[in-house]
């Protein structure tokens, strides 16, 4: 299971990277030509594209893929996945018919701004050919067909960079220019990702079917718009309580901080098809608990990273206006990793605990909430990333205790727990050193790589063995056979 977990996450990870990473790349580009107010907007229509996400098809990719999981035949397979699609795309017609109609209101009321009804409805269409594409990725993933994926996932980066990058130098667009350019790209991911998986897909749609998928599924919808909730009330509140331009500096530090997530996304994106796939063999929650230590080994000192140059990473790729974004940079990156912690704690999905789930999401973003509306007036954009990791923290805690009774993973707690005050301590420290102004000298670039170093180093001693650095490139080495 390991070997094809490293070689599945290899594939994924590289296409992961640059989809989730463009945003990044762009990011110098976007400071430049966006004012904060511009930026704020486009992360709020993001918000808005999530929540849709969630709710509007009912999570039935949920629910498609943990049926096909237990299909018999492929025939059966064929019709959960062409039912999963074809409600989906209804779902999200009746949708856009309805933005487009409301376009207005929907706009002033979200992005509190009189003439931006336009980008509003082109930001619409990038919903829509969103939410076809991930219900198709979802079922490469499931497939196993990681190179289709790969492929869709790649093809859709190139054309949503080109096109953005055209729009924004050629013309006057702005906001609009973005998501201009990503429903170009996912569109393509759409024709692609269905060309893949053109055996599994055809002119068929069983009511029965689809009354399964969404009994598993629709319980997911309350713990999904809870995860909404305690991944984006910060942005809510900050709009709320502060103002767009505070949503946009808010925006640069979450898509910095994303760079540590983003390996957590790869790492759920390969490692749960094998965990559903392979969860009764006697072995596997070992494997779990072992990739999670090598998981945490590199995710306490990327994090630690952060905090130690994110001020010098804000400076030197935007302008001084974000420069605001550098202190919350680990707390958010923390938050955003934790939130993918479920993967490494499947207890609760293998049970079919979904409503378990959803009250425990549901816990979660009421502290969250609550957190958020009483720090962010004592520390600003502070209290909102220090808000969202306290419900993160929650989170991930619940998945622990409430999965066990159903699915046993041996963690180490004492190196686990070691491991992260080891990285809070080092985040205090790096704040109480250098602060939150860039260092322009020689000896101060020096002395922080230094001290990342020592983290690196002190995390690695209490996660890792000897034995388990020696294995890895041995699996990596070997051709990968099955898991």
């Amino acid at each position: 299971m390991l070997r094809r977990f490293l070689r599945d996450s290899a594939i994924y990870g590289l296409s992961n990277l640059l989809t989730r990473g463009l945003g990044l790349l762009l990011l110098p580009l976007y400071t430049r030509v966006l004012t904060p107010t511009q930026y704020g907007m486009v992360d709020l229509l993001q918000v808005f594209r999530t929540i849709v996400a969630l709710t509007v098809a009912l999570e039935i990719s949920q629910g498609a893929v943990r049926l096909v999981v237990d299909s018999r035949s492929d025939a059966e397979k064929r019709e959960l996945v062409s039912t999963a699609l074809w409600f989906t795309v209804g779902a999200y017609t009746l949708f856009a018919v309805v933005s487009m109609a409301w376009a207005g209101p929907l706009s002033r009321w979200l992005l509190d701004a009189p003439d931006a009804a336009g980008a509003f409805r082109l930001a619409v269409l990038y919903v829509v050919a969103a939410g076809v594409f991930g219900l198709l990725q979802d079922l490469l993933r499931f497939d196993f067909q990681a190179r289709a994926y790969a492929v869709s996932s790649l093809a859709s980066v190139a054309v949503v960079g080109a096109v953005t990058v055209a729009l924004l130098l050629g013309t006057e667009l702005r906001v609009g220019a973005i998501f201009l350019g990503l429903t170009a790209g996912n569109l393509v991911g759409v024709a692609l990702a269905a060309r893949a998986a053109r055996r599994r897909v055809g002119p068929v749609f069983r009511w029965s079917r689809c009354r399964d998928m969404l009994a598993f599924s629709i319980p997911l919808v309350v713990s999904g718009v809870s995860i909404f909730v305690a991944t984006f009330i910060d942005r809510i509140a900050i709009r709320q309580l502060m103002t767009v331009a505070d949503v946009g500096v808010f925006g640069v530090g979450a898509r910095f901080a994303s760079v540590v997530s983003l390996g957590m996304v790869v790492l759920q994106t390969a490692l749960t098809p094998l965990v559903y796939n392979h969860y009764t063999e006697e072995g596997t929650p070992r494997e779990i608990a072992r990739i999670l230590r090598l998981v945490a080994a590199l995710f306490v000192p990327a994090v630690v990273g952060l905090a130690v140059f994110g001020p010098e990473i804000i400076a030197g790729v935007t302008t001084p206006e974000y420069l605001a974004a550098a202190p919350v940079l680990p707390v958010l990156a923390a938050s955003m990793a934790l939130s993918q912690f479920w993967v490494f704690a499947p207890g609760l999905g293998l049970g079919r605990r979904t409503r378990t789930i959803a009250l425990l999401n549901v816990g979660a973003a009421a502290l969250n909430t609550a957190l958020n509306y009483l720090l962010i007036p004592w520390w600003g954009i502070m209290g909102a990333a220090l808000a969202t990791l306290c419900g993160a923290v929650m989170t991930a805690a619940g998945y622990v205790a409430l999965g066990r009774r159903h699915y046993r993973v041996p963690y180490a707690p004492a190196r686990l727990l070691g491991a992260a005050g080891l990285g809070v301590a080092a985040v205090l420290a790096a704040r109480a050193l250098w602060g939150a102004a860039p260092v322009a000298d020689a000896a101060g670039w020096a002395a922080k790589a230094g001290f990342c170093l020592a983290a690196a180093a002190g995390a690695a001693a209490l996660l890792v063995s000897a034995d388990e650095v020696r294995r890895v490139p041995a699996l990596l080495a070997r051709r990968a056979g099955p898991a």
